[in-house]
């Protein structure tokens, strides 16, 4: 990828617009299999993080950054608001 500075060079341009699929993780749960196995509508699984922890999210299995739940302005949904960027430093 190259540095923000730069000019972008038609590889770049080429790649900008393919979709990427992000996955945001709100916690995690590790049942043994017979627990899994039972599983019906309306089962709970408790999960290791709690309602206003950071959640992180991922393009794939890179970590990219950690954010916040909110809801959408109009209401139809759920958004992550970025907090921030490993590997980032944080701008003033």
């Amino acid at each position: 990828m190259s540095d923000e500075s730069e000019p972008p060079t038609d590889g770049d341009v080429v790649f900008r617009d393919l979709p990427v699929a992000i996955t945001v993780v709100i916690g995690t749960a590790t049942p043994p299999v017979a627990e899994v196995l039972s599983l019906r509508r309306d089962s709970v699984v408790p999960l290791n993080s709690q309602i206003d922890d950071p959640v992180a999210v991922y393009v794939g299995d890179k970590l990219i950054a950690h954010g916040e739940l909110q809801t959408q302005e109009d209401g139809t949904g759920l958004s992550v608001r970025i907090t921030s960027i490993p590997g980032k430093p944080v701008a003033n």
